[in-house]
């Protein structure tokens, strides 16, 4: 799961340098938490693609995405 989700997020991203994704599996559904620091100018745009390739998933993902500085 860690490794598919670090997969396509960087695809996404362009690279996950200020990427972090860790797995939580203890609940009834696993999940994925992919945070990432990102232009401010792109945010929008990145969140909504991270959330359309990770949508058809078996498990959750959680997306947190800050704007870098």
């Amino acid at each position: 799961m860690k490794s598919v989700a670090i997969e396509e997020a960087e695809k996404i991203l362009e690279g996950c340098g200020e990427c972090e994704v860790s797995i939580d599996e203890s609940g009834k559904r696993p999940s994925v938490l992919i945070k990432a620091r990102v232009d401010a100018a792109r945010l929008a745009e990145l969140d909504g693609r991270l959330r359309e390739r990770f949508r058809d998933f078996e498990f959750l993902t959680v997306i947190e995405l800050s704007a870098s500085t």
